[in-house]
């Protein structure tokens, strides 16, 4: 007795293959396909244009946080440079003091508005004023003016950056002998 073979190339008739079975071999051959639903991998051109637009703002983000921070540091560096040509001008005027007497440094005019060469973007002022040491009875306060007083304060303030930003350094100088 004849066994009848349940493969489709047993009987030779190649109609009888199975279409699926016929594609799931290719399929299984094509590395595009992954997976046993047999879909192509891959990007949709809306899948493309999302992930376009989610990295672009991103991206916008992480610009924005850098440019704050280069702002920022570039504002620490005028104001650092700022403070170092007042702390400058007023050691000149201690020195002054010491040097040349009381009477001579206040009398000098230490203002030179804008500078020049590389701060020439700085204006530094300075205004010495003799002041009361004790005009209220209670506090020391050096606030007031009063000519003859023997003490004076010095105020140098340098302005940068079309005097968005300044700084401020004070300091009493007494009339002494020594």
């Amino acid at each position: 007795m004849k066994r009848e073979s349940r493969h489709p190339r047993a009987s030779g008739d190649p109609a009888s293959f199975p279409r699926k079975w016929e594609s799931s071999l290719s399929k299984d051959l094509d590395p595009r396909f992954h997976g046993d639903d047999k879909r192509v991998l891959g990007f949709t051109l809306i899948e493309a244009v999302l992930m376009i637009a989610i990295v672009g703002v991103g991206l916008l983000g992480v610009l924005y946080v850098m440019n704050g921070g280069t702002q920022a540091s570039l504002l620490a560096d005028q104001t650092l440079i700022a403070s170092n040509l007042a702390r400058e001008k007023l050691e000149q005027i201690i020195a002054d003091r010491a040097n040349k007497g009381y009477a001579t440094t206040i009398a000098t005019n230490y203002s030179e508005g804008a500078l020049s060469g590389e701060y020439s973007e700085f204006t530094r002022t300075v205004t010495i004023t003799e002041v009361n040491p004790d005009d209220d009875s209670a506090t020391d306060d050096f606030l007031n003016a009063q000519s003859g007083s023997g003490y004076a304060r010095v105020t140098v303030t340098v302005s940068g950056l079309g005097g968005a930003q300044s700084v401020k350094l004070e300091t009493l100088l007494a009339n002494y002998s020594s």
